[in-house]
């Protein structure tokens, strides 16, 4: 949210680790108020994230948004998927 308009900025594919840098040119740019964060399900089909890794790195997403300024970081839950074995892992 920057001034009372809402900016939707898609990175469809990526994880967490690379939301991290792909975050940064919009904070950059704009004088965001407010972000939405909706990471974490790309995350879920390597086999060696964990769910306390996953959560690390959406965590450090959030603090990189505080540092830039952002008043409020709002983190939502992991989207369920359609697949079963995506289904299996997240819960």
């Amino acid at each position: 949210l920057v001034n009372g308009n809402v900016i939707i900025k898609p990175y469809l594919g990526s994880n967490s680790k690379e939301m991290l840098s792909l975050v940064v040119p919009t904070l950059d740019r704009k004088n965001v108020d407010s972000i939405l964060i909706a990471v974490g399900t790309n995350d879920i089909p390597n086999k060696y994230n964990t769910a306390f890794n996953i959560a690390n790195k959406i965590i450090e997403v959030g603090k990189k948004c505080k540092k830039e300024d952002v008043r409020d970081v709002i983190i939502s839950s992991i989207d369920r998927r359609n697949s079963y074995k995506l289904q299996m892992k997240v819960m």
